[in-house]
């Protein structure tokens, strides 16, 4: 049973640099010879416990960004909240062996704090420019449970009549926002293309 109290935590988000001339060993590359691309899975190393997998929230050149919720208790991100500036960590990628089908039309699902992969793969995709809508439906509990507010009406702002946020709450009924939960009659009303 999920804790009422849930929503409430904190959510932060982590930069880690990209290290130069570092020394690989066995199946490992350096960045020059890897794609990565918004989505991709980033495997943190949690000492003491199995890596954790997390979706990038940002790329730039030399750095990345994973964002987390830290769950009480939580070994992953318990471990996460307490690294310092300047510490280190390992972090691995995994070969997920799978392409992009660019389209006219995006169709993004995230459910609660998954916000985290399906926000930057939107902003992605917006920026490849070869789509000409891309929806985002993001199903939490309540609007409590959202975050990144700035960025979300940031992007629709940048690409007006390209991006929408379509909100699905399962335990709150608010003006704007589809109540209930996903189901098929939810996935063809929020993905009709619009034209």
């Amino acid at each position: 049973h999920a804790d009422p109290n849930t929503h409430r935590l904190p959510v932060h988000t982590l930069t880690f640099a990209i290290p130069k001339n570092a020394t690989y060993s066995g199946r490992a590359k350096p960045l020059s010879d890897v794609h990565i691309d918004m989505g991709d899975v980033v495997k943190m190393v949690i000492p003491g416990y199995k890596p954790k997998s997390y979706s990038m929230s940002a790329l730039r050149e030399n750095e990345f960004d994973i964002t987390f919720k830290v769950y009480p208790n939580g070994r992953a991100s318990g471990y996460l909240d307490r690294l310092k500036v300047g510490d280190e960590t390992g972090t691995f990628g995994m070969s997920a062996g799978r392409r992009r089908n660019p389209g006219k039309y995006v169709g993004i699902i995230a459910y609660g704090v998954g916000i985290t992969e399906g926000l930057p793969v939107a902003k992605a995709e917006l920026e490849k420019g070869d789509a000409d809508e891309v929806t985002l439906l993001w199903a939490t509990r309540t609007m409590a449970d959202t975050f990144w507010h700035d960025d979300i009406e940031g992007l629709k702002k940048q690409y007006r009549n390209k991006f929408r946020v379509v909100h699905i709450l399962s335990r709150e009924e608010r003006d704007g926002c589809l109540q209930g939960r996903i189901d098929p009659t939810v996935l063809q009303q929020v993905f009709r293309p619009s034209d």
